[in-house]
């Protein structure tokens, strides 16, 4: 983008940058904070090995909904990234925060569902802190864990019991596109 000024300040200038850009709360875990572990898989050709599937917590788009957390309530999600490619996941309705990235042995969790961590946590990237995302990059052979609060739009209509949907996905089109994409239910 370009923006071309013509016309001469009339004086001055003296704008500047605010240190901080946006009122920060970070959101930290606490005693009811509820944790999933949602794996980022694929599923090979066994010919030859191209990606025919990508999958969201292990289920396909179709598949009952397995993420449904209480309007209100905070959730840490845990991003298990088994694939060779990187996965910008989005989450639809809220904004997160990075808490960390862990290395994991992607063949021993692959034979036994079992986490062994071959590296201490890291702390989110210089982009990510502090700050609320709503895509996260879920790196090959890492965790990514993230904490979001699900907030309903303000002035939202419901009443008790509605289930509210909403969906994450992989920002990949092609991913996306190949069910790399699930549902999830905000309940009230």
């Amino acid at each position: 983008m370009l923006f071309k000024v013509t016309k001469p300040l009339s004086s001055k200038d003296t704008s500047v940058v605010p240190e901080t850009l946006a009122p920060f709360e970070p959101l930290s875990p606490d005693y009811g904070t509820r944790e999933r572990l949602l794996l980022v898989s694929e599923k090979e050709r066994p010919s030859d090995g191209y990606v025919i599937t990508g999958l969201l917590g292990n289920a396909r788009w179709h598949e009952p909904i397995t993420e449904d957390p209480k309007a209100g309530s905070t959730e840490i999600w845990s991003f298990v990234n088994t694939t060779g490619d990187v996965h910008p996941l989005h989450v639809h309705l809220v904004r997160f925060q990075v808490l960390n990235r862990q290395a994991f042995d992607v063949p021993t969790y692959q034979q036994t569902g079992k986490l062994v961590f071959t590296g201490k946590p890291m702390a989110p990237e210089s982009n990510e802190r502090p700050a609320y995302k709503d895509t996260i990059k879920s790196y090959p052979g890492y965790v990514t864990r993230v904490i979001m609060r699900f907030d309903l739009p303000h002035g939202a209509q419901v009443s008790h019991g509605d289930e509210l949907l909403y969906v994450w996905h992989c920002h990949i089109l092609e991913h996306e596109d190949n069910e790399m994409m699930r549902p999830y239910k905000v309940i009230v």
